[in-house]
């Protein structure tokens, strides 16, 4: 027993030397962030790469506008800070709108594209080509954009939907007030 014991010892050590040579050559692993996470609201982070690919057409911008240096560096980081504190109040927004059941269809986002074309005199396909040229703006990009600002305005109708009552003597107080007027 013992010597099989010892004969199992001296290979298990042979072993460890041999793996801590090996280790010893292989080229050092360094680390790479690959993710940051800049905000996190309830449960949902906010990713350092959402924030980049927002800030995105505000850098077009800044970089086409802002003398570069110091100035540029600042309106880059004020950029970052104003949209980061905007992606969370969207996602605060967007939490609530779950919770009172607003959703918004592809059709609500290409009746918005229709009417945004339409008032531009643009085609939807026109609309997207500008948006690329001008923006740097995907059409994925655009619509999810388009898709935030569709929650937003429905929210804002039911917020003030709850605190605008008209009664019928309301209704008749302006009826006579603009028969007086005329």
């Amino acid at each position: 027993f013992r010597r099989t014991f010892w004969a199992s010892l001296q290979r298990f050590g042979a072993a460890a030397a041999l793996a801590s040579a090996l280790l010893a050559s292989a080229p050092r692993a360094d680390a790479v962030v690959v993710e940051r996470i800049v905000a996190i609201v309830g449960d949902k982070p906010i990713l350092l790469s959402e924030l980049r690919t927002r800030g995105k057409p505000f850098l077009i911008q800044i970089f086409q506008n802002v003398p570069a240096g110091a100035q540029q560096a600042a309106a880059q980081s004020q950029l970052q800070k104003d949209l980061l504190e905007k992606m969370v109040d969207e996602e605060l927004e967007g939490q609530a709108a779950a919770r009172a059941n607003i959703t918004v269809s592809t059709q609500d986002i290409e009746n918005a594209f229709d009417n945004i074309a339409a008032s531009q005199g643009l085609t939807k396909e026109a609309l997207f080509k500008e948006a690329r040229a001008k923006n740097g703006l995907t059409e994925q990009d655009y619509r999810d954009e388009m898709r935030r600002q569709i929650i937003e305005g429905k929210m804002l109708q039911l917020r003030v939907k709850g605190r605008v009552r008209i009664t019928e003597e309301d209704v008749k107080l302006m009826y006579d007030r603009v028969v007086r007027e005329e």
